[in-house]
C-alpha cells in the first residue's frame, strides 16, 4: 500500500491556485426620465392606513436625473386610536362605541423624491425614498343626533317583569347621523400633515405610464385638538317612569371622558399609477 500510495501521487499533474481574480464587470449607465425627455407627471395614488381608505392627486417634476419635487392634494379618513368598531351579525348595523364625531382629512403637500442605488439596482425595479409635508383641513360632524349637547349618546334601560323573572334591555335614544346627515354641523379645522416612505417605481423607464408602490409612515397634527371620541360619559340611571310593569330609566350625570387629540399618526401602504406628460 506504502509503495502505491508514492506511484499515485508521483503520477498527478502539478497544479496551482488561482492567483488573479477576474475583473468585475462594469454596470451599464442607468437611465433616468432626462434622457427619455421625460419632465412632468400627473397621477393617482390609493392609500390604505388606520384611518381607513384614502385617495390623492399627483404632479411631480424631474429636477435632477435621480430627483423629483412632488405636490399631492389627498382626501382621507381620520381616527381616533380608542375607536374599535362592532357589527350586529343579525342586522350587519355597524355601532362604534363612544365616537362623538366623524372627520375627514385633506392634506395638501410637498416633497422631495429621491432615487436610491441607481448604478447598483436594475432600471425597471428603481428604489426610492420620499418625504412630503404642508397644511391640512379636516372637516368634522357629529356621529349621532346630540339633541341635548351633552357630549355623550343618551341611552335607556328598560326592565319588564314576567312570570320567568326580570328581563331588561339597554337602547339608545339618539339616532346615529349616516355618511350623508349632520354636514350642516361640522366643523373645520387646520393643521399639519406629512409622511415618510420607501418605495419603487416599477417597469421600464421611458414608457408612457408608470406604477409606484411604497410604505411608510402618515401623520396629522391639529393643535387645537379633535373631539373624535365622547367628551363625556354618563355617571348613572334615575328612574323616570314605572307603569304596567315596566320599568324604564334614562341616564342622568356625567363626567370628563375623552380629551381631544392633536396628533394622529399610522403606518401606511399606498399605490400610484401616473402618466408622463
Amino acid at each position: 500500500m506504502l509503495i502505491f500510495s508514492c506511484l499515485f501521487l508521483l503520477n498527478q499533474k502539478k497544479s496551482a491556485a488561482q492567483l488573479k481574480e477576474p475583473s468585475v464587470r462594469s454596470v451599464s449607465k442607468p437611465e433616468t426620465p432626462f434622457g427619455h425627455g421625460q419632465r412632468s407627471r400627473i397621477g393617482v395614488s390609493f392609500q390604505l392606513n388606520n384611518f381607513g381608505f384614502g385617495v390623492s392627486g399627483l404632479y411631480s417634476r424631474v429636477i435632477a436625473p435621480f430627483t423629483e419635487l412632488t405636490f399631492k392634494a389627498s382626501i382621507t379618513g381620520i381616527r381616533s386610536t380608542s375607536s374599535q368598531d362592532f357589527i350586529y351579525y343579525l342586522t350587519g348595523k355597524k355601532v362604534s362605541p363612544n365616537r362623538y364625531k366623524r372627520a375627514f382629512g385633506f392634506p395638501l403637500m410637498a416633497g422631495v423624491k429621491q432615487r436610491l442605488f441607481p448604478h447598483a439596482i436594475a432600471d425597471n425595479f428603481r428604489l426610492f425614498i420620499s418625504a412630503d409635508a404642508g397644511p391640512s383641513f379636516a372637516f368634522t360632524y357629529p356621529y349621532f343626533d346630540d339633541e341635548n349637547n351633552n357630549g355623550y349618546r343618551d341611552t335607556f334601560k328598560r326592565c319588564v317583569t314576567t312570570q320567568q323573572g326580570e328581563f331588561c334591555s339597554l337602547g339608545f335614544e339618539e339616532r346615529i347621523n349616516d355618511f350623508f346627515t349632520g354636514w350642516s354641523h361640522g366643523d373645520w379645522h387646520l393643521g399639519l400633515a406629512g409622511d415618510l416612505s420607501i418605495g419603487a417605481d416599477i417597469g421600464r423607464v421611458g414608457s408612457s405610464g408608470q406604477a409606484t408602490f411604497k410604505i411608510g409612515y402618515f401623520f396629522y397634527y391639529y393643535p387645537n385638538g379633535l373631539q373624535i371620541m365622547a367628551p363625556f360619559k354618563k355617571t348613572g340611571y334615575e328612574l323616570f317612569d314605572e307603569r304596567n310593569n315596566t320599568k324604564i330609566y334614562i341616564d342622568k350625570g356625567q363626567q370628563p371622558f375623552f380629551d381631544k387629540q392633536s396628533y394622529f399618526g399610522s403606518p401606511q401602504i399606498m399605490f400610484t399609477y401616473s402618466w408622463w406628460l
